[in-house]
């Protein structure tokens, strides 16, 4: 469940880049853009992140057991 909220989350972010693109081509602050870029993909490391910890977690305590 956790897994699938952070996928539906992610699967949010897919019209990001679009958008980025669509300022882009409408000459919009550059500065403004490169930010929204740079949150963009720091979203992404973060979600991605959030996907692995779990795992990781379960196979520490499966090594512990």
């Amino acid at each position: 469940s956790f897994i699938k909220d952070v996928d539906l989350e992610t699967s949010h972010l897919s019209e990001v880049p679009e958008l980025i693109t669509t300022l882009t081509e409408k000459k919009y602050d550059q500065q403004m853009i490169h930010s929204l870029d740079k949150k963009y993909e720091e979203t992404l490391s973060n979600l991605q992140s959030l996907k692995i910890e779990p795992t990781k977690t379960i196979e520490n305590l499966d090594g512990q057991v």
